[in-house]
């Protein structure tokens, strides 16, 4: 594995383990792997985690322009329904 890869992981476990108890420390660290590792594989994970992370920090009008971001950025992304339901839209978008 590189190093690059390996960093990335690592940054990905740290979000997983921070991600309940701290949205303030998952936010960081979501927004610091989206900047070193733009075109991760994890990325569609780490864009939801942001979301996430302001929304359980009740930064609502952040968590939703970052939940329209995502629907932009991944289309048919894995996290697509859960993106949808905090925008409260309904149908969800087809990509």
């Amino acid at each position: 594995m590189g190093l690059v890869l390996a960093e990335d992981q690592e940054l990905m476990r740290h979000m997983d383990d921070c991600f309940k108890d701290d949205p303030r420390l998952a936010e960081e660290l979501a927004r610091e792997g989206l900047q070193r590792f733009p075109d991760s594989l994890n990325s569609d994970k780490r864009n939801k985690y942001l979301v996430f992370a302001l929304f359980n920090q009740q930064k609502m009008s952040q968590a939703r322009r970052e939940a329209y971001s995502y629907l932009v950025l991944h289309p048919s992304g894995q996290y697509r329904e859960e993106m949808s339901h905090i925008l409260g839209l309904r149908p969800s978008p087809q990509p």
